[in-house]
C-alpha cells in the first residue's frame, strides 16, 4: 500500500504530475489502472467542457470510475489497482453540499490496500473568505489535506508545475 498526495492551488499542474506519475507506478508494478473521477456533471457548462478536456488528456490506459461521494466504495473491488484520485477538493464541496460528513469516508479510504494517489487542492494561502460557506470550504480542505498529509508515504507539492516533495522520497 502506497499513498501519494500532489497538493496544490487551482492550475498549478498536479493534475497532470500526478497522471504521470500514476502511469510510471502502473507500469512499475504492472498494475491496472484506475482513474476515479469526482465532478458531477450537471448544466454547468464550464464545468462540463473542463471534463472533457480532462477526459481527452487522460491516456487511455486509465479505467475512469465515477464517484463524486462514497471513493472508498466505489475502489474497493480495485485494491491491486494504481488509483488516481482526482480531486479530492471537487469531492469535498460534493460531500458539502450533500449535507453529508466526510470524516468516515476519507478514514476508509485512505485505509484502502492499494497504490493511492489523491490530487488535493491548497487553498490555505489566499484572504479569509467572506462568507460561511468558502471560509468552511477552505478549513475543512485544511483538516483533509492535513489528515491525508499524515497518513500518506509521499506529499508532493506542486506550483507552476515544478513539484517539491515535501515528504518521502521522490
Amino acid at each position: 500500500m502506497s499513498i501519494i498526495c500532489f497538493l496544490g492551488g487551482a492550475r498549478s499542474g498536479k493534475s497532470a504530475l500526478a497522471e504521470t506519475r500514476a502511469l510510471a507506478e502502473a507500469e512499475r508494478s504492472k498494475k491496472p489502472l484506475i482513474y476515479l473521477a469526482t465532478a458531477v456533471v450537471d448544466d454547468d457548462a464550464e464545468m462540463l467542457a473542463r471534463i472533457e478536456r480532462h477526459k481527452t488528456a487522460r491516456s487511455p490506459q486509465f479505467q475512469t470510475i465515477e464517484e463524486p461521494l462514497y471513493l472508498a466504495q466505489a475502489i474497493k473491488p480495485h485494491e491491486n489497482a494504481v488509483i488516481l484520485l482526482d480531486s479530492v477538493g471537487i469531492w469535498l464541496g460534493n460531500m458539502m453540499m450533500g449535507e453529508l460528513d466526510w470524516r468516515d469516508e476519507l478514514e476508509a479510504l485512505l485505509a484502502i490496500r492499494a497504490t493511492l494517489i489523491l490530487v488535493s487542492d491548497d487553498v490555505s494561502g489566499g484572504i479569509i473568505p467572506d462568507n460561511a460557506l468558502a471560509r468552511r470550504f477552505r478549513d475543512e480542505m485544511g483538516l483533509i489535506n492535513q489528515q491525508i498529509a499524515a497518513t500518506a508515504n509521499e506529499v508532493i507539492y506542486v506550483t507552476a508545475g515544478i513539484a517539491t516533495h515535501i515528504k518521502g522520497k521522490p
